[in-house]
């Protein structure tokens, strides 16, 4: 009665998307963008496509209960979290991988750190060895910072406003 599986991808609007399942590792599975194709991501099936807040309801489970979300979805992080309105409000903190390459990419970078800025009070980059708490703001930043680098992504502790 602790996990309640609900098999769809999420994303900001309810409906279908494409799973993109990669040859290589189970861990970089994707949704697939318009046109994008990549060798190692061949294989693609279709997959319902539900708000995170509505597949928590459709779980039975409780926004105010909930503990930590995580999300590392390859670049569709901005869309989970544009399903996710209510859990955000609720106040849980969220743990997002953050891979701005992939953001400006697809044309999500500027919407996903205005979000971010309006969502969350602040962040922790897990790979930052102090541990140290940084405004929102300052997301800009660590983006471009990341967009300069190979393979720039890091995992971003998101804390609540409330």
């Amino acid at each position: 009665d602790v996990v309640t599986v609900v098999a769809a991808a999420c994303g900001a609007e309810p409906g279908e998307v494409e799973l993109m399942l990669s040859s290589v590792s189970a861990g970089d599975h994707r949704v697939r963008r318009a046109g994008e194709a990549p060798a190692t991501h061949a294989t693609v099936v279709a997959v319902p496509q539900l708000p995170l807040d509505q597949a928590l309801r459709d779980a039975k489970g409780d926004a105010a209960k909930v503990a930590l979300v995580w999300v590392d979805t390859q670049g569709h992080e901005p869309s989970v979290l544009a399903g996710a309105v209510d859990t955000i409000a609720s106040g849980a903190p969220f743990i997002i991988e953050f891979w701005p390459e992939q953001y400006r990419d697809a044309g999500t970078l500027e919407g996903l750190l205005v979000t971010l800025a309006a969502s969350f009070r602040g962040y922790v980059d897990v790979r930052d060895p102090a541990l140290a708490e940084h405004p929102t703001s300052d997301l800009r930043a660590l983006a471009e910072r990341l967009l300069g680098q190979w393979h720039g992504q890091t995992d971003l502790v998101l804390l609540p406003n409330t």
